[in-house]
């Protein structure tokens, strides 16, 4: 029962962590933010500039559901939207100037980004280095080919 619970109360740490770091991570958008912002020369001119292009892709995703640009209009929507962000990113640069504050944001992210990795017991570092050691281990010296219908594994030379 305890280890249930445990396992429970991991599973939903993980997320939670998952969903707050995602919250905090302005991964493309302080770049294309601060352009707009440098451009309009207020803070909340620029914020209602991403609201206004959040709320072009989310129309054009709920007229054109079928569209083959539906999906990426809802991914783009979902990038422009500063909801809630906006207001404790101009929280942090009123204290700090515009780049210490997107650098707290980044931190913040990482901070939640590893307690998701760390609930949900998955090693990144790990991952990264099996998938992509298969790979360059794979592209450097073996090649596959197929002569009646088998498959023959020998050595590159490149």
């Amino acid at each position: 029962m305890i280890k249930q619970l445990q396992t429970i109360t991991k599973e939903k740490l993980s997320t939670i962590s998952l969903m707050i770091g995602m919250f905090f991570l302005p991964f493309g958008y302080d770049a294309i933010f601060k352009i707009i912002l440098d451009w309009t020369n207020s803070y909340w001119i620029t914020d209602i500039v991403f609201y206004f292009l959040s709320g072009l892709f989310f129309i054009y995703y709920y007229y054109f559901p079928v569209s083959k640009y539906a999906t990426k209009a809802l991914m783009l929507g979902m990038f422009f939207l500063p909801f809630g962000y906006d207001f404790i990113f101009k929280l942090i640069m009123n204290v700090t100037n515009y780049w210490i504050a997107d650098l707290i944001f980044y931190l913040i992210s990482g901070i939640f980004f590893f307690l998701y990795f760390y609930f949900s017991g998955i090693n990144p570092i790990k991952n990264i280095m099996i998938y992509f050691g298969k790979k360059y281990i794979q592209s450097l010296f073996y090649r596959k080919t197929l002569r009646n219908n088998s498959f023959i594994l020998y050595l590159s030379i490149k």
